[in-house]
């Protein structure tokens, strides 16, 4: 993996991981269109596949651009609703939860933040994602906020840490959208 990030690479990477998924019930549409001509119970077949494969279309979707955030701000990871705010010692764990039908980008939060792993010792935002059909295609730092680095299909639980210093702006119950939605802002006392 290069070091450096290019967000046009990000979204050819989560094509491919979509097409990974698609490849399935896209095959078994072509054999089933074959097996159907000897034998007729394979119409429904086609049909189920065809359902699943305009299923993963709609899963592995992504909404629209994101917003553009002041560097004082911190982006919402995922698209979901605010499950908790755990209080630690040196600042808030936001769980943010994704329902199965939301669409499926993860982007990064903040210029600086680390991704894919909660490290409470650094002091900046930090976060992972626990799905089970999830990809993180860059680990480490980018510099640039608010840009697709994943795909998190299906249900998801998003642990953020929010350090001492910024000010949340959401509350348990809220709902967030990725890239959209401002989660903290930092504060300029």
């Amino acid at each position: 993996m290069s070091n450096e990030f290019h967000p046009h690479d990000m979204i050819l990477k989560a094509q491919r991981f979509k097409y990974k998924y698609l490849a399935i019930p896209g095959a078994i549409i072509v054999l089933s269109f074959f097996l159907n001509q000897l034998f007729a119970d394979f119409r429904w077949a086609s049909i189920a596949a065809l359902i699943c494969y305009f299923l993963l279309l709609y899963i592995f979707r992504f909404n629209k651009s994101f917003g553009s955030f002041d560097v004082s701000e911190i982006a919402a990871p995922i698209n979901g609703k605010v499950t908790a705010l755990n209080t630690v010692e040196k600042g808030v764990i936001v769980i943010i939860e994704k329902p199965f039908f939301a669409s499926s980008e993860i982007v990064t939060c903040t210029k600086n933040d680390l991704i894919n792993q909660v490290d409470i010792e650094q002091e900046r935002v930090s976060w992972k994602i626990e799905c089970a059909n999830f990809k993180v295609f860059y680990d480490g730092i980018i510099r640039n906020q608010a840009v697709l680095v994943g795909v998190a299909a299906g249900n998801a639980v998003c642990e953020m840490f929010v350090p001492i210093g910024y000010v949340l702006s959401v509350e348990v119950g809220q709902k967030v959208e990725a890239g959209m939605t401002v989660v903290g802002v930092l504060n300029e006392v």
